[in-house]
């Protein structure tokens, strides 16, 4: 089924049908790893609207200011500690940008994740937020859009 979803929103949002983002979250012994994966032209729509004085044909510039657009726009809670993930790459290809994040290794084993997620919802109508986590050997996906833009995830 899983399976399934994630074809039919790849699919459509390659031709634009859908705005949809991805951010698949994954717990190692290293750490914790969040893979993102954003249609480009929405991305930088986006952007361009939140910053508009800035330079996007340089690169750097451009990446920085996904960074900044990420830390006001996605906030996490880890076992009832806010965190903060840094961002180890960013690359992109004709139709997408790549992000990956890193979060520290947790002291304890995950037992709560909160997530405030506003990436794109506010200035693209009808798009959604595809969060999936793979923790504990088990997977969990949601949907976040306008009218849903935290989740709670509780593991036992």
């Amino acid at each position: 089924m899983l399976t399934l979803l994630f074809f039919f929103f790849s699919w459509s949002s390659y031709f634009h049908d859908v705005s949809v983002a991805f951010f698949d979250l994954k717990v190692s012994e290293d750490g914790i790893e969040l893979e993102m994966k954003f249609i480009k032209e929405n991305m930088e729509k986006v952007l361009k609207e939140s910053y508009p004085n800035t330079d996007f044909s340089n690169k750097l510039n451009k990446h920085k200011i996904i960074e900044t657009y990420l830390s006001t726009h996605l906030r996490w809670i880890i076992n009832g500690s806010a965190k903060n993930c840094v961002i180890d790459q960013i690359s992109e290809d004709e139709h997408y940008i790549f992000i990956t994040a890193l979060f520290s290794k947790p002291q304890h084993s995950i037992q709560r994740i909160e997530i405030y997620n506003t990436c794109l919802i506010e200035q693209i109508h009808e798009h959604s937020n595809i969060m999936s986590f793979h923790i504990h050997n088990k997977e969990r996906m949601f949907r976040l859009h306008r009218k849903r833009v935290r989740i709670l995830v509780e593991y036992s």
